[in-house]
């Protein structure tokens, strides 16, 4: 069993579902700090020990909600915007790695990078490919960009917004993480929760490439006024341009699997997420015994729910 980070690059694995992850997160987050590193390891070790697709989305949900803290937390120990830049870098590493292993784990027919960020900005879409060298590619260039965007209305100079990332988060702020990270039980609605709060009384603007928030807001008397709203800007911008994405993608898939209306999955999974009954036993029954009953009355019970012999040949 995998039990933490370097145990996980170091794993003997070459093919496969955790194969392949092993060999992107090595090289994604490789300078991403602790904070980032071991949800998203406690996400892959979850993830690797279940294949029921309900069980799936609920250790998303909460992973989703792991990350939301920490970007919180980082956001509130950020000193200066070199720092504010490391900080988007790595959370978007971390979420882009995330997001590829839950791609991976449900099927990139049901839930992938192209479906969570359809209606996204060009360049948003750009960066969130599923291939890994377009995100490492864009990912400084892009978060420069959405910092200075975002930084612009409220007060930053054009030289300020150019500073570059640091090059180390761990050497700029320190945060705390729990050992208990997260536990798969039930959807949390909390990130949603989040992101009508944060809309509450802003005015936003998206941006034509970047997806960029921009906020009108009124000023309050800080000693730092425009670094705060700047790192509020941030997190609105996470809130809407990732965590709502991710989250409206999750429920429309648990919705549909809930109706019955999933083409894939297991028919065990099928069973499962029936709403007709609460005699799931029965159907199985049912199920068992149309397996071994004869080609005619087959044909009958096709016939029954509304299927033929194009959709349904025997």
């Amino acid at each position: 069993m995998i039990t933490n980070y370097n145990q996980f690059l170091d794993n003997k694995l070459n093919e496969g579902l955790w194969g392949s992850l092993k060999n992107l997160f090595g090289k994604l987050l490789q300078n991403v700090s602790d904070e980032l590193k071991k949800p998203v390891d406690e996400l892959t070790n979850k993830l690797s020990k279940t294949k029921d697709t309900k069980q799936i989305k609920n250790i998303i949900y909460n992973y989703l909600k792991v990350h939301n803290t920490t970007l919180t937390n980082s956001l509130k120990n950020t000193k200066d915007v070199a720092t504010l830049k490391r900080v988007i870098i790595d959370n978007l590493s971390a979420m882009y790695a995330s997001i590829t292993a839950q791609v991976q784990s449900l099927g990139e027919e049901n839930y992938s990078f192209s479906e969570i960020f359809a209606d996204s900005p060009k360049e948003m879409k750009e960066l969130f490919d599923k291939n890994s060298k377009k995100f490492n590619n864009k990912i400084i260039g892009y978060v420069d960009r959405l910092v200075q965007l975002q930084g612009k209305p409220f007060g930053y100079t054009e030289d300020e917004l150019k500073v570059p990332a640091v090059e180390n988060i761990n050497e700029s702020i320190n945060i705390q993480i729990s050992d208990r990270l997260f536990e798969a039980t039930e959807v949390p609605n909390v990130v949603q929760g989040q992101t009508d709060n944060t809309q509450a009384g802003q005015k936003k603007k998206i941006n034509d490439t970047t997806g960029v928030q921009n906020s009108d807001e009124e000023k309050t008397p800080k000693k730092d006024d425009k670094l705060e709203k700047l790192k509020k800007a941030i997190k609105t911008w996470f809130d809407i341009s990732i965590y709502k994405k991710m989250n409206e993608t999750l429920k429309k898939e648990t919705q549909g699997g809930a109706q019955g209306g999933a083409q894939g999955g297991t028919v065990e999974d099928k069973i499962k997420n029936m709403t007709s009954t609460e005699n799931k036993e029965s159907v199985n029954k049912i199920v068992d015994a149309l397996t071994k009953t004869d080609k005619e009355k087959l044909k009958t019970v096709r016939d029954t729910v509304g299927l033929n012999k194009d959709s349904a040949p025997l």
